[in-house]
């Protein structure tokens, strides 16, 4: 073998071990410029994780025991647990301390075929708990079968993910406490979140108690944030372009019948969450973008709120971005601000996509939706601009390498060359007095200095010297030179 060629497989082995394939692929760096290609990537993420699920099948779901099976034929018309005596020995088998006083069927969705809402009574702490059953459907409408079977894995990636127990710490997550599959047929036991749901919320018009909610859910969602991201960078996220490069956990479906307060203990819970699941890679790592939860919840407004949020000039989104903001780092504050405000300026290029079986709807902010998300950009810039009001890129032109030097600080030798810089069409080789003034001496030309760009005109209005009167700049230059002095840092002058 060649000895260079055999060089080269001496240092791959030293630096990059057998089996360290994977690892070298995780620490590929890229870098977005904008949120619409971040977002373009994770909606891709999400179509491909569907095509995926299309192969997967029901087989490691746990099959019902064939006595629930009896006790549905007998006990219900459906061979579902849609009666008290049917649903009864389910729970004597998951929660046995737990009495079903009530069961109510409520409307299924695109991929629930049936959902129940069952009441029960704990002997252990004599009180009321509610828990759902939702059937999956074995024939999906319009949305695929990787999307039906997606949620089932998803929750049980979910609830496997070390991830969880950081999220749990900000809400209650509510994942399901038994799954089974009987026949072609899978459904799961879901307990009922407290307190109630954001759209509950609004509709009852609450006023004070939504503002603390949406509050309190940019403070969970800040603190998830900054304790679970990845930052393609070096160090902390700074900047605007910082923070398109962080990735984050995220819900993946947040709006106002998915997420509930608890107005007595400030508690948030969160149902639906199989779509959380599609923001950690198979390592782990967070992959969504920052933005995704809160803009999601603020496109799905007028479907969830009506006009709610319009009438009340959007106080409650308000609330929600700047409570997120205030978890940061102080350090890291006004790059957020920065983002956020980014982001709301360009939401026409902000879609979210959703998986269809025939078709693929995006989801994005049309032109009847703008104007919120540009109330909340104007809120949040003037409060960024009270916070850090000398800190706007676009003002400040910290591209300049040379700050303009101050009025007081010019010396009359930097008046002098500025003079001759840019209003003397040449360098005479000295300068002639009048018949009746003695002579002055000779005025080299002055090199103009890499370091040191000329003075603009308005560096020289600040001199008291209006750029284009030439009269008075003549008489200012021939007052000087008739003085035969300068100021202390330029010596006088001898004549020949």
């Amino acid at each position: 073998m060649n000895k260079t060629l055999i060089k080269a497989a001496i240092l791959v082995s030293l630096f990059f071990p057998a089996g360290s394939t994977e690892n070298i692929e995780s620490q590929k760096l890229h870098r977005y410029d904008t949120v619409r290609d971040l977002l373009a990537i994770y909606n891709q993420h999400r179509v491909d994780l569907s095509k995926d699920f299309e192969e997967s099948t029901w087989n490691e779901t746990p099959q019902l025991p064939q006595k629930l099976i009896t006790v549905l034929k007998e006990w219900s018309s459906n061979n579902e647990f849609s009666t008290v005596e049917a649903t009864q020995p389910l729970f004597f088998q998951i929660k046995p301390e737990n009495i079903v006083t009530d069961v109510n069927a409520l409307e299924g969705g695109f991929v629930s075929g049936q959902i129940y809402r069952v009441t029960t009574y704990n002997t252990k702490t004599s009180n009321e708990q509610i828990f759902y059953i939702k059937y999956l459907r074995t024939k999906p409408i319009l949305v695929s079968k990787g999307r039906v079977l997606g949620e089932q894995i998803n929750l049980d990636s979910l609830s496997k993910s070390p991830t969880l127990a950081t999220a749990q710490e900000q809400f209650d997550i509510m994942l399901p406490i038994a799954t089974f599959q009987y026949g072609k047929k899978v459904f799961m036991v879901i307990p009922s979140a407290k307190g109630e749901s954001f759209t509950s919320l609004v509709k009852k018009d609450l006023g004070q108690t939504v503002n603390l909610a949406f509050s309190a859910l940019g403070k969970a969602l800040g603190n998830l944030h900054v304790k679970i991201r990845h930052f393609t960078g070096q160090g902390s996220p700074k900047t605007l372009s910082d923070f398109i490069n962080v990735t984050v956990v995220s819900h993946g479906d947040l709006h106002g019948d998915n997420v509930f307060y608890d107005k007595t203990t400030g508690q948030l819970s969160l149902i639906d969450v199989e779509t959380m699941a599609n923001s950690l890679d198979t390592n782990g790592t967070p992959n969504s973008p920052i933005f995704y939860d809160m803009f999601y919840m603020l496109l799905m407004s007028s479907k969830k709120f009506g006009d709610y949020m319009k009438d009340d000039n959007w106080t409650p989104f308000l609330s929600m971005f700047k409570a997120y903001i205030s978890v940061y780092p102080e350090d890291e504050r006004k790059g957020v601000y920065d983002y956020l405000i980014y982001c709301l300026k360009n939401t026409k290029n902000i879609k979210f996509t959703d998986l269809f079986e025939k078709f693929k709807i995006k989801k994005g902010f049309g032109s009847g939706r703008i104007e919120g998300a540009r109330i909340i950009a104007d809120a949040l810039k003037q409060e960024r601009d009270k916070l850090f009001p000398n800190s706007s890129p676009q003002r400040d032109f910290a591209h300049r390498i040379n700050p303009r030097p101050s009025k007081n600080t010019l010396s009359l030798d930097m008046v002098k060359r500025t003079i001759e810089q840019r209003y003397r069409p040449a360098y005479p080789s000295e300068v002639q007095a009048s018949s009746s003034a003695p002579t002055q001496p000779a005025i080299p030309p002055i090199k103009s200095v890499p370091t040191e760009p000329p003075m603009s005109n308005r560096h020289v209005e600040n001199m008291s010297i209006k750029p284009g009167n030439m009269s008075k700049l003549q008489a200012f230059w021939e007052n000087q030179t008739r003085k035969g002095t300068t100021d202390t840092t330029t010596p006088k002058s001898t004549p020949k």
